[in-house]
């Protein structure tokens, strides 16, 4: 899912071109936490296999698979500090909702396809 990372944050990072150059930073602010869940997926390998040295046996999917979750409870951290700019109180936890879903559900993804096939 290396690829699948890399589109998701290259996409992301031209939503948050356009929310700059037209002027709206904040919207682009609002954005950052989307890119931890797959930034934390592309640097979870790296991570599990340093970890893995210090951890006996051989827990690289684990490891891989807390990184993620770890990612994604930053995100959804970020989210809610970040809604704070919001008034509306629908706004805030549709936004909130959103970005957690979304969040959760691509971490759901990339640890599904990180365990092993047996």
């Amino acid at each position: 899912m290396i690829a699948e990372s890399v589109a998701i944050l290259g996409v992301t990072v031209c939503i948050l071109a356009i929310f700059v150059r037209s002027g709206n930073a904040d919207y682009a602010a609002a954005t950052l936490p989307i890119l931890i869940v797959p930034a934390a997926n592309l640097l979870g390998f790296p991570i599990a296999r340093l970890l893995n040295t210090v951890i006996p046996g051989d827990q690289v999917y684990l490891l891989r698979s807390f990184v993620d979750v770890v990612g994604v409870a930053i995100a959804c951290a970020l989210v809610v500090l970040f809604s704070s700019k919001i008034k509306s109180p629908k706004k805030k936890k549709l936004y909130i909702s959103m970005c957690c879903l979304y969040s959760i559900l691509l971490t759901c993804v990339f640890i599904y396809n990180t365990l092993p096939r047996f």
